[in-house]
């Protein structure tokens, strides 16, 4: 009996031990148990356009379906850069990794210069311990006013960009905290053109089962083809989430 008792209060020790650090969701990519989370984070970003400027951000994930979840954001610039995105995301569990299909509406309004933009995209990928891979298409329409006359605008529909993004992991999804690489052509509010990539360093801990924090830093290389105008840029963002 005492020996049946001891193995019992192991189990359940080890029971609370693994339910300390079971995954969470890092509303990048679909892993683990869906959870209503809540995402706020503030950047410092410089480029040759617009030098010095400050962001902050708004995301919310919910899950409507243990296999269906919406990713939602707003982004403010104090260079009156105004971004809103949706993201809906079906998703299937297998034994190893997860396989998800994302559909993105993407709109971006410069103030300044008096244009917007508006992208929708679809895509697919596949995530693991240590590795996301997300490929698909984009489409984008954007519309130019002069600033010497407001009453004009030109269109210019671009119906094809390729929508590639690809993560890189130092520790498994377990852990408490990681260390992520990534390449890719799009990040949080801004889908950038297939021959100019992002490449972005990110950071998280988490602090218990349901705050967590992050830092990161992205970093646009030489060329004249961004969304933003710029000849290169760099952006650091730190933020923090709660998972109800």
């Amino acid at each position: 009996m005492m020996r049946k008792t001891v193995i019992l209060i192991l189990l359940c020790c080890l029971s609370i031990g693994v339910q300390a650090i079971n995954p969470r969701d890092s509303l990048s990519a679909g892993f683990g148990k869906p959870c209503y989370t809540l995402k706020i984070g503030a950047a410092y970003a410089y480029n040759r356009s617009l030098e010095s400027m400050g962001n902050f951000h708004v995301q919310t994930l919910l899950p409507f379906h243990s296999n269906i979840e919406m990713i939602a954001g707003i982004g403010l610039s104090t260079a009156n850069i105004y971004s809103g995105r949706i993201v809906i995301r079906p998703k299937v569990d297998f034994r190893v990794g997860e396989l998800y299909w994302d559909a993105i509406f993407d709109y971006r309004s410069i103030v300044r210069d008096n244009q917007w933009n508006c992208a929708m995209a679809l895509a697919m990928g596949y995530r693991m311990d240590y590795l996301n891979l997300q490929i698909g298409w984009c489409g984008r329409v954007m519309n130019f006013y002069p600033t010497y006359d407001a009453t004009l605008s030109a269109c210019e529909w671009e119906k094809f960009n390729l929508l590639y993004r690809l993560e890189i992991y130092c520790r498994p999804q377990r852990c408490r905290w990681n260390l992520m690489f990534c390449a890719t052509d799009y990040d949080d509010f801004v889908i950038e053109r297939m021959a100019q990539p992002l490449f972005l360093v990110n950071g998280r801990y988490d602090i218990d089962n349901h705050w967590r924090v992050e830092a990161e830093a992205e970093m646009k290389p030489t060329g004249m083809m961004h969304m933003n105008a710029t000849f290169y840029g760099a952006m650091f963002k730190v933020g923090f989430s709660y998972q109800f």
